[in-house]
């Protein structure tokens, strides 16, 4: 942590008005990327990646993540048939912290993150035996299944024999060939609903030149268990999950946004739940109760009357530095603020924010303010465990409204 507490003196007040503003490469990092920059700093991610470093990678399990890589050498992979790194940290492989960003994927649609975008998909084999039919017999069974890699969906499972795929002459009138999923919807839909589309896609290439598509499917959103495409008992909250199923033939985008709309809904109102319960229950865990971070991170503002910060500065890159700057072991701490007295001021000192007997912009002062009770902590659980909830809500470090200009470009 020796950074030049001095580096700002050049500017009026000797305050950086851009300190929290954005590098270049971080204008184009998307959520993947963002959430990727706080867990590399996870200090039980770190010691498990340079423990499993020292074993010997399964020279087919290590093929096998490096194809998925655009430019992959397999010294950036630790252990790669050791899969806990997807149920413990929701990453598809173990991957070197010292990486800057996400090496680039051969797909476009996969994701370093995949294990925490995907979603459960109807076993169509396990269906067809609940109701007593050899799946082999029923090729044009509508239900069907992806093959699943770590970093996103393949090619349809076929069921049975796996045959050729049978040619046709003409297609045949439109049926709907849905694609059902299950939802968990005590975190933000965004990230699913991303997986629930490439897996649409995937479904509607497979269906395409034999069945005719249709632009009328309405999706169906349904409690668990509804037709028995999934079991309640499977779910440790089925309250929380939804059955969500969308026609394949269908105008794919338009069901993905009637979806999204009535998603956020749920989401919105078990979030409501749980803030009630904790005004009730101050002391409740958050990451173990309900995942929620509460806002889509705007900068702090300043006192009525005063400027707010520039436009250049983002909250989540101001958490970041925090990161960056926190001790390891100051990660685990039960209180971070309570267990490391002074720790908020010196990283304020070490950003270049905070200088003994100098008079920082009204909206700068704020911030400061909020180093011990607010900042360290956010940024403490970012890198814990809520840079799952990048991920989950698609944020990433530039604003929802540029992102979203730069999605439609």
């Amino acid at each position: 942590m020796n950074i030049d507490i001095c580096m700002n003196t050049h500017y009026p007040n000797g305050f950086d008005p851009d300190v929290f503003a954005l590098t270049d490469i971080e204008k184009v990092f998307g959520p993947d990327d963002a959430a990727w920059q706080f867990l590399k700093w996870n200090p039980d991610y770190g010691d498990a990646y340079r423990q499993l470093r020292e074993e010997q990678s399964e020279a087919k399990a290590l093929e096998g993540i490096l194809s998925y890589i655009e430019k992959p050498h397999s010294e950036m992979i630790a252990c790669a048939h050791d899969i806990s790194c997807r149920e413990r940290f929701g990453i598809a492989a173990w991957l070197d912290p010292n990486c800057e960003r996400l090496p680039a994927l051969k797909n476009p649609g996969d994701s370093w993150f995949f294990p925490l975008r995907r979603v459960d998909q109807q076993d169509s084999v396990l269906v067809l035996r609940k109701q007593g039919q050899r799946p082999e017999k029923l090729d044009w069974y509508p239900w069907r299944t992806v093959h699943e890699t770590p970093f996103g969906y393949g090619s349809v499972i076929t069921p049975g024999l796996n045959l050729p795929h049978p040619k046709v002459q003409k297609k045949k009138e439109h049926k709907p060939r849905l694609v059902s999923v299950a939802f968990d919807c005590s975190i933000p839909p965004d990230g699913q609903l991303l997986a629930l589309e490439a897996l649409a896609r995937k479904h509607r290439e497979y269906w395409n030149d034999r069945i005719c598509t249709t632009k009328t499917s309405t999706p169906f959103i349904e409690p668990m268990g509804w037709r028995d495409i999934f079991r309640p008992a499977d779910y440790i909250r089925c309250d929380w999950s939804r059955t969500v199923s969308i026609d394949a033939l269908g105008p794919i985008r338009k069901q993905i946004d009637q979806c999204r709309v009535e998603l956020e809904g749920i989401y919105r109102n078990l979030d409501k739940e749980y803030q009630d319960l904790r005004k009730k229950q101050p002391n409740v865990d958050e990451g173990k109760l309900f995942r929620h971070f509460g806002e889509r991170f705007p900068m702090p503002k300043p006192r009525r009357g005063y400027e707010p910060a520039p436009e250049s500065n983002r909250y989540l890159k101001a958490l970041l530095l925090i990161a960056e700057r926190v001790p390891p072991d100051a990660f685990r701490a039960a209180s971070i603020d309570a267990e490391n007295p002074g720790l908020a001021r010196t990283i304020a000192e070490e950003m270049g924010v905070f200088r003994e007997k100098a008079s920082p912009p009204e909206w700068l002062e704020v911030f400061v303010e909020g180093m011990r009770d607010t900042h360290l902590r956010r940024a403490k659980n970012l890198v814990n465990y809520f840079y799952a909830w990048l991920v989950h809500a698609q944020v990433s470090f530039v604003s929802d409204k540029e992102r979203k200009k730069s999605d439609a470009t």
